[in-house]
């Protein structure tokens, strides 16, 4: 895949962000700041040719990822809502990252690319 010559910010935000859920209210407020400072910045920097955008993942799965969703009590009620039936792998986020960069995204500026194996969808 093409790096762009553009240049380009990726911010990483959440799919908590639009959806919260229990125990994480300063994480879902945080990550929807995110989002709103991204959009702020697609329009600022937008001029100079500068793309903002965001990547919103489900769990990833990093190494603190793999220890705090360890618990299946805290777990599956998450995993149960992500139709493709799994978290995500730091790799679905650098391939992400990656698209968003690229010649592929050159038209994409303040918007925020999902990856989440579906679990916004429902």
């Amino acid at each position: 895949m093409p790096v762009s010559k553009d240049l380009g910010i990726v911010n990483i935000s959440s799919t908590i962000s639009t959806r919260a859920i229990p125990d994480h209210t300063t994480y879902c407020a945080s990550k929807g700041a995110v989002n709103q400072i991204t959009r702020t910045m697609a329009i600022e920097l937008g001029k100079y040719g500068i793309r903002t955008n965001n990547v919103n993942p489900t769990v990833v799965l990093t190494r603190m990822g793999k220890i705090a969703w360890s618990d299946p009590n805290k777990s599956e009620p998450i995993m149960r809502r992500i139709p493709l039936g799994r978290f995500a792998e730091t790799d679905d986020i650098a391939n992400a990252v990656i698209f968003m960069l690229s010649d592929y995204s050159t038209m994409v500026n303040g918007t925020s690319l999902v990856v989440d194996g579906g679990f916004l969808a429902g």
